[in-house]
């Protein structure tokens, strides 16, 4: 049994030295010819598995054939012509992308001869083991081929023959087919609760319940149904409905009450109860993901009902979802702290670990490794957060912070660039040095002392390393900025010293 695969290639491959030997071009000929004789019908997938047996030749027997190689030396004229003519014959596809856009229009063309108009039912497949139909089409949706070209148009992938075929066709069914078609392919549409239970309400008026299909969509050209709610994917709004986090009450109210319809997800009143004895508890609502609630606690009062509530997975929705949720909810949510956003509240309570540090170092240049001590004064919430990778963070992704977050680090002297202050710092050292000195021979072992004049961020530096560091113009040249290298130059880093 022949089967196709979708060979995996990686992004920065290239057939750019393929090269097929006279020898192997038959061998896949034969393949391809096989393959027809055994379907009626040229292969036009990228890959062909071989079976591992007889007539197929030994060669290729139990591996893959890839025919997206064969074609590009086709697109390239790297083929034999005899090898083409051979191809040709069976009427092989040198592009499956044509490929596909031909079968449609094979497709549709045999559906008009047949019945004489292109007002496709819903959901037609094109049926097998139909001689009226060409082999290649069995299997085909062909309404939804149908919707993607009155839609879009044929691509421009396709073929001129495609368009010159279907152009007489699709004309025909422009019009009243075209707001149809347009029903078949549509994504979901976004819905008022009053729209979803006018649409509840008449499949509940015809059947009696509300137990529909997952796939099941209202009909179209009906007139008993409101154009805005034809061909509605119903049953997919219902069964995400059926077990919603926090579903919208002026839903929900009529439908199970009216309708009788079974709702698995939790009241909102229980639900906010929920919200206030974790707040109680806790002394504020920032739930852990996991959070499920404790059926007994010693140290914690919960109402019985609640039980095993899976409050993290609430709460992490309702953060989800907040543009959906009603005014009066997220109101309610806003009087107990709720907390919408948890890296906005994780970025604060950061920032109240680096003002620490400032506090005690004097400056925001934490090391990476750096980590908060368990210890006063700094924030009980942070002991044992390594606050250099938050630092390293931060630097990196400056563009993505929001502006207050960003505004609070500039305002405690935040240094975004490591690598412009040190560079900054070892001229600000040599500048003092020559001011002092009137020249830049640095005595071996120099360490600036920590006092006035020296700039407080030179402290400490060992001078004669960092002057040997940055006496190579080339080697600076490379990593500095050019106003930097101009005032190395100024100071005469680069002269050469008398020995």
């Amino acid at each position: 049994m022949l089967s196709a695969k979708r060979g995996a290639r990686a992004a920065f491959s290239t057939y750019s030295n393929i090269n097929f030997s006279l020898k192997k071009q038959h061998s896949i000929v034969k393949v391809v010819q096989l393959y027809y004789e055994a379907t009626a019908m040229a292969p036009a997938q990228g890959n062909l598995a071989i079976p591992d047996a007889a007539p197929w030749p030994e060669e290729y027997r139990g591996k893959d054939v890839n025919l997206s190689r064969f074609r590009y030396l086709y697109r390239q004229n790297r083929l034999d012509p005899s090898v083409v003519a051979q191809m040709d014959a069976i009427g092989f596809a040198w592009s499956a992308r044509c490929h596909y856009w031909v079968v449609r229009a094979r497709a549709l063309h045999t559906f008009h001869a047949i019945h004489g108009h292109l007002n496709v039912p819903e959901g037609f497949i094109v049926p097998a083991n139909d001689a009226a139909w060409p082999l290649e089409t069995w299997g085909i949706n062909l309404a939804v081929a149908l919707a993607r070209i009155e839609l879009t148009g044929l691509p421009s992938r396709a073929p001129i023959s495609c368009v010159a075929e279907l152009a007489p066709v699709l004309a025909e069914a422009r019009g009243q087919a075209k707001s149809r078609l347009r029903l078949l392919t549509q994504k979901e549409r976004p819905l008022t609760p009053a729209l979803l239970v006018e649409a509840c309400r008449i499949y509940f008026r015809e059947h009696g319940h509300l137990n529909m299909p997952s796939r099941y969509r209202l009909p179209t050209r009906t007139s008993t149904i409101p154009r805005e709610l034809q061909g509605l994917a119903l049953g997919r709004h219902l069964l995400g409905l059926r077990c919603a986090v926090s579903a919208p009450a002026a839903v929900i109210d009529p439908l199970v009450t009216e309708m009788g319809f079974t709702y698995a997800g939790q009241r909102w009143e229980l639900q906010l109860r929920a919200c206030r004895e974790f707040t109680a508890n806790f002394g504020h609502l920032l739930v852990p993901h996991a959070f499920v609630v404790p059926a007994a606690s010693p140290s914690q009062r919960w109402s019985a009902d609640l039980a095993g509530f899976r409050l993290g997975n609430f709460v992490n929705a309702l953060r989800s979802s907040r543009a959906s949720l009603e005014p009066c909810r997220a109101s309610e949510l806003d009087a107990l702290g709720f907390v919408w956003s948890v890296l906005d509240v994780i970025a604060q309570q950061r920032l109240e670990a680096l003002k620490v540090f400032a506090a005690v170092y004097g400056h925001t240049r934490v090391p990476q490794s750096f980590v908060v001590p368990a210890a006063a004064p700094w924030p009980v919430d942070q002991h044992g957060h390594c606050l250099g990778t938050t630092v390293k963070d931060w630097r990196a992704g400056k563009e993505g912070l929001a502006p207050a977050l960003r505004a609070a680090l500039d305002g405690l002297g935040f240094v975004w660039n490591m690598t412009a202050w040190r560079q900054a710092r070892v001229i600000a050292a040599l500048t003092t040095f020559k001011e002092l000195h009137g020249h830049l021979r640095v005595p071996v072992g120099t360490v600036v002392p920590a006092a006035a004049p020296w700039p407080k961020e030179t402290w400490g530096m060992q001078l004669k390393n960092t002057l040997a560091n940055v006496r190579n113009r080339d080697r600076v040249e490379k990593s500095w900025p050019e106003q930097h290298v101009a005032s190395l130059e100024a100071l005469g880093v680069f002269d050469q010293m008398p020995r």
